[in-house]
Formats: structure tokens, sequence, C-alpha cells
């Protein structure tokens, strides 16, 4: 069974201007290119779908794109967005961080920093640490930090991780972007 996990900063706002939004991040993001770009096929209700042990919401793979402009076009009102900003330096930067500040007695070999942009409504929801899993929020956009593996310690890694100088800068420098954030950190078995 595969691990994976995920540092999430959100909001359940909707911007005034989704694409400026999303065109800007990307240009902040710095990739090389973006990957994995994958579109809902109409409104995600994943949490229901979960609830109800029903397949996932159906969803389209799209080429990847070149650059924000290219990303930005696949967006739909109504479905979410989503991809891997592949090469950006803030993903290398978070690894970096997590791998100096939090010891491998907590962190094991997890060290997120695949930086994944979703926008457009979707269900956050966890459940590993919950068996009958937690739905977080349904946010409008989300910037997470995604790594393969757990921690060896939970708790002690979503304690930590938020106290690193590094992931606060990030916090607030897309704050100054997106506007007032929320944060968790959540994990798939």
């Amino acid at each position: 069974m595969g691990q994976n996990g995920q540092i999430v900063f959100y909001t359940c706002e909707r911007p005034d201007d989704p694409e400026g939004l999303v065109l800007t991040l990307v240009r902040i993001f710095e990739p090389r290119c973006i990957r994995v770009v994958a579109r809902s096929i109409g409104e995600d209700r994943e949490w229901q779908r979960f609830l109800d042990d029903r397949e996932s919401t159906p969803l389209e793979i799209l080429a990847d794109a070149d650059d924000a402009e290219a990303f930005v076009s696949y967006y739909r009102e109504g479905c979410w967005l989503s991809g891997e900003m592949i090469g950006s330096p803030l993903g290398q930067k978070v690894r970096e961080s997590i791998d100096r500040s939090i010891p491998v007695s907590v962190r094991g070999h997890f060290l997120p920093g695949d930086l994944i942009l979703r926008i457009g409504h979707h269900d956050l929801f966890e459940c590993a640490e919950h068996d009958c899993g937690h739905l977080v929020a349904r946010p409008f956009l989300a910037v997470s930090f995604f790594g393969y593996s757990t921690p060896r310690d939970w708790s002690g890694f979503r304690h930590r991780v938020f106290a690193i100088t590094e992931i606060q800068e990030i916090h607030k420098r897309l704050e100054e972007v997106i506007g007032p954030l929320e944060r968790c950190v959540l994990w798939e078995t």
C-alpha cells in the first residue's frame, strides 16, 4: 500500500479573477513545466463519494503545460484544475528546509516538495489518521507540497513543520498574493 502526505495552504474563498491569480502564482512558482495536469469532469464531490464508497470524481488528464498561459487555458468554471509545478524553486526550498529542520527520527523519509496547484472547488480530506475519514475543508484554491512516504511521527512532524522559518515565509508570501490562508498536513495510505 502506497503512502504519501502533503502540506497544504488553502482558501475557501473564490477570488474575483481566478485565471489572473493562477497566472500570478505560476509565475511566482517558476516551474520548468507543468505536468500531471488534470481537470475534473463537472463538480467535485469527492468527500461524498468517499463516504458512499464510490469511484473517484471523473477527471480528464490533459497535456503538459509549458507555461502559465497554457495551464490557465485549461481552467473551466465549475471544475477543478490541478497541475504539478515541475522544478519549482519553492518546492525545493520546502524540501530542503524540512530536511535541515526536522530530524529523521520524526520525519522518516518524508520530504515533501512537489508543488501542486489546484484551483476550483474541491474536497480536502484525509483517510489515514481517521478510519472513517475527516473532511478538512472545501477550498477553492490549494497550494500543496506533496511527498511520498509518511513521517515516523505524524503528530511531531505536523507540530514542527509550521515552526520552520522558511515554511512561515512561504505562507506569508502566498498570503500576500492570495489573501488569508488556512493550512494543514494530510496523510494518505
